[in-house]
């Protein structure tokens, strides 16, 4: 059966809002982020877990407006009697009336542009988490008397010379 030209319209400008609210999401998440990124790259180590925390909170908004796009997207298959899988993005931006061709279309280009930016932030965001805990590490075992002094026994483990004192603020 054939939806109506206003059911089927209806059904595509709840999917295109709900779209939009998704998208909103995904900026959200890449602020957040760069802020963390911004954290990290100042060492500012005290503030990351909030920003992450942050992170956290918009990736469970995310799973839920996912839900939701995912119930307005099988609503659509189910008006054209599509396998849910057939109605993606693309296909709406190549086949939906105008203006939610548009619509659809601008939604593509800005998920894809999104999802670049946020793989981008992310992967440097694991970079400077990285060396940030390798610094950290470095810190602890200095703090420790491991390093400088720091060898190898007849066993081939590590054995660290007896610390002489060290200063907290020489360490960090």
């Amino acid at each position: 059966m054939i939806p109506s030209a206003d059911t089927a319209r209806a059904g595509m400008e709840t999917l295109a809002d709900t779209l939009s609210a998704e998208r909103r999401l995904v900026e959200l998440l890449l602020y957040r982020l760069m802020a963390a990124r911004l954290f990290l790259a100042a060492d500012e180590r005290r503030f990351v877990p909030l920003a992450l925390e942050e992170v956290e909170h918009v990736v469970a908004a995310l799973r839920d407006a996912e839900s939701q796009r995912l119930s307005a997207t099988a609503a659509i298959a189910d008006l054209f009697g599509l396998d849910v899988d057939k109605v993606t993005l693309a296909e709406l931006a190549d086949h939906a009336p105008e203006p939610l061709k548009a619509v659809f279309a601008d939604h593509l280009r800005g998920f894809g542009e999104l999802a670049l930016e946020v793989e981008e932030t992310a992967a440097t965001n694991r970079r400077l988490a990285t060396a940030a805990l390798s610094s950290l590490q470095e810190s602890l075992a200095n703090l420790r008397g491991a390093g400088a002094g720091a060898t190898y026994n007849a066993d081939g483990r590590h054995q660290v010379a007896a610390p002489g004192a060290v200063r907290l603020d020489q360490v960090l």
